[in-house]
């Protein structure tokens, strides 16, 4: 991992040592706490690129001519590599897409029995149908939020190996008329065959599964850890299979002087018998020393849940921001009879960040014109697609800082886990989506969507990089728009954040803060009409403010020659600053 200090230049011959160090750490034991223990359970799977059927999850079933990979893993590296993309910008409709399986092997250690163990996946496209030992756990069908289970029922009782089975299923969406080219009737076309019901919608009538956004490919193609706790503990950030929401970090009255300091602790007893939990949660700068230590005790019954807040007033705290990406680590631990007995610690961020209509954004009290990239959550670079190690994300994000970006804005879908990690470590703020195609959507493809962003707002909500949550990449109903503006204010509503819409009208304006343009504003102003053209690759984004609305719009600018790009954007930078004067 990249050092917290927010003072290490980022042109340093240091911070490339370290994206390469990570990777030599790539199959090390990670550990936090006295008592919890994170491993990485990327090695050593076995492959298959066809469907052998269900009985491939069974303990006894020879795995023996498979393939042996390791995550992040994708079956389409090499084809995807094989032609083009479709000059209508349909993209690689060629690339192969199907069922295919995973299985690893594993047996705990003796210290581990008794404990709770969990599974953890950062992303399995696109959909993840997992067993344990020939038991079925769940299907993960929105292919980019982490999920998880609860490993621990199923877990052999003794000496015999486990096996974990993941079927991965990529069949992708392709426009069901090859002729039409009007992308709304496209997708009411695609939005009339999805069903209703969640068990009965297929890969490929997932909107947002279509390489027109960006390349499908399939496979475990992010990280998988193996979470092992004491059955008393804090909850893991991984809501949909497991119902837990993990540790709310946030701060609020943030002042140069002071700011209020939170955590909501929440804590599982899955002991046979109650216990007396002592919670305490420390904020320690980075040399180490604890700037605020907070501490409460809370009973909890045998087989019960409880969640604890805890609050306390950091002095002149050290805020996070672009220029100073400033991490504090912010420690918590469960002890029993003055035993630590679980731990978590979270990296995070002060900032005070306020989106105005008359004057553009401010953090901590002080104006910044932001200005970055909009980039596809794959991430892919040729001969590995979008399955890399995370050094290698590190790396291509160093590459947008060395640019001069302060800005990132994932398209379509969610940045993985070590994008958000290095967005907080490199000071790149972010705007991060849940999942979405191109229009709104219905039935299962809606229920899916809207799950995926509330289980994205737990997983991500402590991390200071991240402003905007962008609840869709086109506009929707008024009542999907109330749905999700409930679900952001529902668990992000103390983390200084602002909900988003790409090419949002004004039905949408009224339940979002911050508005996506890519070649029109005209729906949120009419006396601006700025259209500029539009690709699928990384853009340069210009944020920008809309006087006399009550929203702010981020224009992301896309046009060939550059020259003819940063003409465009030079007269939208004159535009802003006649403006504000």
């Amino acid at each position: 991992m990249l050092s917290h200090n927010p003072c290490q230049g980022f042109f340093s011959k240091d911070v490339l040592k370290k994206l390469f160090i990570s990777l030599l750490l790539s199959k090390a034991l990670l550990s936090f706490g006295s008592d919890r223990v994170i491993l990485n359970f990327n090695p050593d799977w076995k492959f298959i690129k066809q469907d052998p059927g269900v009985a491939a999850a069974a303990v006894t079933y020879n795995d023996s001519a498979w393939t042996t990979v390791s995550a992040p893993h994708t079956y389409n590296d090499v084809d995807t590599f094989y032609h083009q993309g479709h000059s209508d910008m349909s993209g690689e409709n060629a690339m192969w897409g199907g069922r295919t399986w995973y299985r690893k092997t594993f047996t705990l250690p003796p210290s581990l029995k008794g404990k709770k163990v969990y599974v953890e996946f950062e992303g399995v496209r696109q959909f993840g149908e997992v067993y344990l030992n020939g038991n079925y756990l769940g299907v993960c069908k929105n292919g980019f939020v982490p999920f998880g289970f609860d490993l621990t029922p199923y877990l052999n009782k003794d000496d015999k190996a486990n096996v974990l089975a993941v079927m991965c299923d990529n069949r992708f969406l392709i426009d069901p008329v090859k002729e039409e080219q009007n992308l709304a009737k496209i997708e009411a076309q695609v939005n009339a065959l999805i069903p209703e019901d969640e068990d009965k919608i297929q890969p490929n009538q997932i909107p947002w599964n279509h390489s027109r956004w960006h390349p499908t490919h399939g496979g475990i193609y992010r990280n998988v850890f193996l979470h092992v706790t004491d059955p008393l503990h804090i909850s893991l950030p991984l809501y949909d299979f497991l119902q837990t929401e993990g540790p709310y970090v946030y701060a609020e009255h943030i002042t140069d002087q002071s700011a209020q300091f939170s955590a909501e602790i929440p804590v599982e007893n899955s002991r046979l018998e109650a216990a007396n939990a002592e919670i305490t949660v420390s904020v320690k700068d980075t040399s180490g020393k604890a700037v605020l230590v907070l501490h409460q005790t809370q009973a909890v019954a045998a087989g019960a849940k409880a969640k604890v807040l805890l609050t306390g007033v950091i002095d002149k705290p050290q805020l996070w921001e672009p220029s100073y990406p400033y991490l504090y680590s912010v420690v918590c631990q469960v002890n029993v009879s003055g035993q630590v007995v679980d731990s978590v610690t979270i990296p995070y961020g002060i900032r005070n960040a306020v989106f105005t209509t008359d004057y553009g954004f401010f953090i901590n009290g002080h104006h910044v014109k932001l200005h970055g990239w909009g980039q596809r959550p794959t991430d892919e670079w040729p001969g590995l697609g979008t399955a890399q190690p995370d050094w290698l994300h590190e790396y291509t994000m160093l590459l947008m800082k060395q640019a001069g970006s302060n800005f990132m804005r994932w398209g379509h879908a969610s940045g993985a886990p070590i994008m958000i990690t290095t967005a907080d470590q490199f000071g790149l703020i972010t705007d991060q989506p849940g999942v979405d195609g191109e229009a709104d959507t219905v039935g299962a493809a809606w229920k899916i969507r809207t799950q995926a962003f509330r289980d994205l707002i737990i997983y991500y909500r402590n991390h200071p990089s991240i402003l905007i949550w962008e609840a869709g990449n086109q506009k929707v109903s008024k009542a999907h728009a109330i749905e999700m503006r409930k679900i952001f204010q529902t668990y992000d509503p103390h983390g200084g954040r602002a909900e988003s819409y790409r090419r949002a009208d004004q039905t949408d304006a009224k339940y979002m803060d911050v508005g996506i343009g890519t070649e029109e504003v005209v729906r949120l102003h009419r006396s601006l009409l700025l259209k500029v053209s539009t690709t699928v690759r990384n853009r340069l984004v210009v944020f920008g403010i809309i006087k006399h609305h009550l929203h702010l719009v981020i224009l992301v600018l896309n046009s060939r020659p550059i020259s003819l790009l940063i003409r465009k954007t030079l007269l939208y930078i004159k535009w802003l600053n006649m403006c504000a004067n």
